[in-house]
């Protein structure tokens, strides 16, 4: 039995390796991130057009803008000019996903 603890410190052991695997899966993470952030930034937009869509986008056209990116932009700077402070909070959230 002393052998089975043995190998059980051994898989211990085993589990330390793991850790250092366990180190270079953060690396991942990022990808996985980033993937899943162009999915968030277009939900976060998605709310935020249906909370203040009409109170902020008094003047603009988003359909003239390319991309997610551009749209999550000015979709933030008009929450921040001209909604309340939830939409504040959310803009800077919009933000965030775009400086990622």
């Amino acid at each position: 039995m002393g052998a089975g603890g043995s190998e059980g410190a051994e898989g211990e052991g085993g589990g330390d390796g793991g850790g250092v695997k366990g180190a270079a899966l953060p690396a991942e993470p990022p990808r996985l991130a980033a993937h899943a952030s162009g999915a968030d930034l277009e939900a976060l937009c998605r709310r935020a057009l249906s909370q203040y869509g009409v109170r902020v986008l008094d003047n603009v056209d988003l359909s003239r803008l390319d991309g997610s990116a551009a749209r999550g932009f000015v979709i933030a700077r008009a929450l921040m000019e001209r909604g309340d402070a939830r939409a504040f909070a959310m803009a800077r959230e919009i933000l965030s996903f775009l400086e990622t």
